[in-house]
């Protein structure tokens, strides 16, 4: 599984001063599958600087459980995305449908929330996985939300980023 560093990190109680691999299990949850299932895992690869984590389950996921496709692509720009996130005040869960903008000076990927969208990405999406309805897989991250919150602006890592560091 992967996900934020910072989400692990918030998981644990850990501080996000540190660059090293924190130790020590968190929850990963199926709730699309079953709401009361939880697994242990605990990082096995970490990137801080990136803002990257690498989660390996202690036991193997459900059955019905199955990894998301990346999507290969050169140019995403306007393709419509899907985020699913738990912010603090919907614990189940909400989607999040926005147009991609396209690359920011990090590399990161842009989205910009339209206004009529019921819900901005915001804190509780981190970790997630970006679905571009077009090419029907993940494209990215989300890694992080503008604090700001006049503004609906979130970003990605882009998947051929995170292929590239962890290839496996």
């Amino acid at each position: 599984v992967i996900t934020c560093a910072h989400v692990v990190e918030t998981a644990l109680g850990a501080s996000f001063q540190t660059l090293e691999q924190v130790s020590g299990s968190v929850l990963v949850a199926f709730p699309r599958i079953d709401q009361a299932l939880a697994v242990q895992a605990r990082a096995c690869a970490w990137d801080r600087d990136q803002d990257l984590a690498v989660l390996e389950m202690e036991v193997f996921a459900p059955a019905s459980a199955a990894p998301a496709p990346f999507a290969t692509y050169t140019d995403i720009a306007a393709h419509e995305l899907r985020v699913y996130g738990y912010p603090p005040s919907y614990q189940s869960g909400i989607w999040n449908l926005s147009p991609i903008l396209g690359p920011n000076g990090t590399g990161w990927g842009q989205i910009d929330s339209v206004a009529d969208s019921a819900y901005r990405i915001e804190h509780g999406f981190s970790g997630g996985p970006v679905w571009d309805a077009d090419l029907r897989g993940v494209v990215g991250l989300v890694v992080a939300a503008d604090r700001d919150p006049n503004k609906r602006a979130a970003y990605f890592i882009p998947t051929p980023y995170l292929v590239g560091i962890w290839p496996d």
